[in-house]
């Protein structure tokens, strides 16, 4: 059967996540991390050899050595056909239009973004009153990743009338433990999202995204992953309720998001200022602050590019807000170790490619 190489890449990375983590159950802890980190070179080895490729070229037919459903006599028919096949399987199952079948434009360029990305995660610190409930046990320490953009391969709908300036909620069942806010939203690569709030005791989240088209289009994606594998987007051990899902009016926070230019709020902040990590336990101190005030809970992953340049995210844009305003607090005292730091809004992973290296 004809497959997209990218979507193979996307399954590999998975199947690499699932390993690297039954490592860690074992604790075999360094060499999972090895796994984790190699990835990134695979996935930017992988884009530079395939980021001029038309979708036409992404498609792998079945070798010869495998069982085909095409003729051998005619190579290009069976070419057509297994790009016909593809296109036919992201359609939307209920819509109904003419395939044009001539090679198409060249894809948008992949984002070396793609890996699952090594970093040193927060460490984990006991709620500081937002939160009524006790930190679940972290059983290993876990690498933190972004989202995986996958070629895009049409411009976005716009979001259909009734859903304009709307958020989209979403409702995940499952068994939720420390890390699992970042487990969640590596997997989401629609849009930018208003917050994750898990309920760990009681074996929730609800995931409200920014645009509640963006929403739909996540669901669309979850059923047919449910259709392929037999399980959503979260795997297994999770269960999206697409009956569940609602949508909900903008209010002012959420407005605040559909503004142009630096006072447009997400929930990924990145701290700037030279030598903010120049001296050496500036970083684990800056971790730990950014933890005592987003709460255990807070906090999706924290990384330093360089010795001036910190980014982090967290569970909503209302905590990064919070955090945002504690540290101009301190950048604007006359001394102290936050002195002249930047505090920014940035763009959240989920609705951009975002590559977290070193500077």
């Amino acid at each position: 059967m004809a497959q997209r190489m990218d979507e193979a890449m996307v399954e590999v990375m998975e199947k690499l996540g699932s390993i690297t983590e039954h490592l860690r159950k074992l604790d075999f802890i360094e060499p999972a991390n090895s796994i984790s980190k190699s990835t990134q070179t695979i996935v930017e080895v992988f884009i530079n050899a395939t980021i001029e490729f038309t979708d036409y070229d992404m498609v792998m037919l079945p070798s010869s050595t495998e069982t085909s459903p095409f003729k051998s006599e005619d190579n290009g028919q069976a070419s057509r056909n297994g790009y016909q096949e593809v296109l036919v399987e992201g359609c939307e199952p209920e819509e109904n239009r003419l395939l044009d079948l001539s090679p198409p434009a060249p894809a948008p360029k992949a984002s070396s973004s793609w890996a699952t990305v090594a970093a040193g995660p927060p460490q984990g610190h006991q709620p500081n009153g937002r939160s009524g409930t006790k930190a679940p046990k972290k059983e290993n320490s876990q690498l933190p990743v972004v989202p995986i953009h996958p070629v895009v391969r049409a411009v976005p709908p716009p979001a259909k009338e009734g859903l304009e300036n709307k958020a989209g909620i979403l409702i995940v069942k499952g068994k939720f433990r420390a890390g699992s806010l970042n487990f969640l939203t590596a997997r989401i690569h629609e849009g930018a999202l208003y917050s994750v709030e898990i309920e760990y005791h009681s074996g929730f989240a609800e995931i409200i995204f920014h645009q509640a088209q963006q929403a739909k289009d996540f669901l669309i994606q979850d059923k047919l992953a449910i259709e392929k594998t037999g399980h959503g987007r979260f795997g297994p051990d999770f269960e999206v309720k697409h009956e569940g899902f609602r949508v909900q009016q903008w209010d002012n926070n959420m407005a605040k998001m559909n503004l142009i230019g630096p006072h447009r709020e997400r929930r990924r902040l990145t701290f700037v200022r030279s030598r903010l990590l120049g001296s050496p336990y500036a970083y684990k101190t800056l971790q730990e602050e950014i933890t005592r005030i987003a709460g255990w809970d807070g906090v999706d992953f924290i990384w330093a590019f360089n010795s001036g340049n910190v980014t982090a995210a967290f569970k909503s844009v209302q905590t990064a807000m919070i955090v945002r305003q504690h540290f101009l607090q301190k950048a604007s005292k006359a001394s102290g170790p936050y002195k002249g730091v930047e505090v920014t809004y940035s763009t959240d992973p989920c609705e951009k490619p975002l590559h977290l290296g070193r500077g």
